[in-house]
């Protein structure tokens, strides 16, 4: 595959794995003040607990989805005969720890190198939400603690 085919594919599949997490942290940014005043009754560190975990397990399924996403793309071009090899091959890739046990042809390399910069940009922007929830649970703690001492 040419080169300027690998780029357009590599920027088009960012582009959808980049619209994937940014739609899992806004789902998460949505619903995460719901998660921080459901179980009232719960003691608070149980409640942020349970809050952080939710969280936390969300945006890996949304990272999970990005690594199937690319191993749908290293499929459909014929770099792999089974799912769990590109599932891997993508895993690594996207984790940008690169084995390199297993590797693409020629004609996708550029593509795993979107896999991986993909990836680092994906981490950063769940880092990034992970921190802003924690924010959001100190926020809450320091306003129900205002609200406890002045009542």
């Amino acid at each position: 595959m040419v080169e300027g085919v690998q780029i357009s594919l590599g920027i088009a599949w960012t582009l959808v794995t980049m619209t994937v997490t940014v739609g899992f942290i806004v789902a998460l940014s949505e619903s995460l003040p719901n998660l921080l005043t459901r179980n009232t009754h719960w003691p608070a560190p149980l409640r942020d607990a349970s809050a952080l975990l939710l969280a936390v397990l969300w945006l890996f399924l949304g990272v999970f989805l990005v690594v199937v996403i690319w191993a749908a793309l290293f499929l459909w071009l014929g770099e792999f005969d089974d799912f769990s090899t590109a599932v891997y091959f993508s895993a690594v890739s996207v984790t940008t720890v690169g084995y390199g046990d297993i590797t693409v042809s020629s004609d996708s390399r550029l593509l795993a190198g979107f896999a991986a910069a993909d990836g680092f940009l994906i981490f950063g922007l769940v880092t990034a939400a992970l921190y802003e929830a924690l924010g959001r649970l100190k926020a809450e703690h320091d306003a129900h603690g205002r609200a406890q001492h002045d009542g």
